[in-house]
């Protein structure tokens, strides 16, 4: 479990192509940004709306709005997480991204694979 507070997280939207030669399915980071989110766990009115819509998400990461550009994925910590909603924050010059945790070894290794190469 993270703690609350401020935490490094990697904003990453990531496709995934065929290899012509092998047939391999490749999973890459299109973009990616890292930046100082607060992580906080989802408010009750949030999870009960995410619960409705058939989300367990996990988080809400805190952020400025404009270091914010559609990314779908967020990674911190040495997890992958899916980027599922979004609300307002407290200050109307942030914004808060509600959070879910993604499974999916090839995407996650995509990002690592990014984040060793870049950091």
């Amino acid at each position: 479990m993270l703690p609350n507070g401020f935490n490094a997280v990697i904003l990453a939207d990531l496709s995934t192509s065929q290899d012509i030669t092998t047939g391999e399915r490749l999973t890459r980071v299109e973009k990616a940004v890292i930046v100082s989110a607060y992580v906080d766990l989802v408010g009750l009115a949030t999870q009960q709306f995410g619960q409705a819509q058939g989300f367990n998400l996990a988080y809400s990461l805190e952020m400025e709005r404009y270091k914010y550009n559609g990314e779908k994925y967020a990674f911190m910590q040495n997890t992958l997480y899916e980027v599922k909603s979004l609300s307002k924050a407290k200050m109307p010059n942030k914004m808060n991204l509600n959070i879910q945790q993604l499974d999916d070894v090839d995407k996650k290794q995509a990002v690592e694979d990014w984040k060793n190469a870049n950091l």
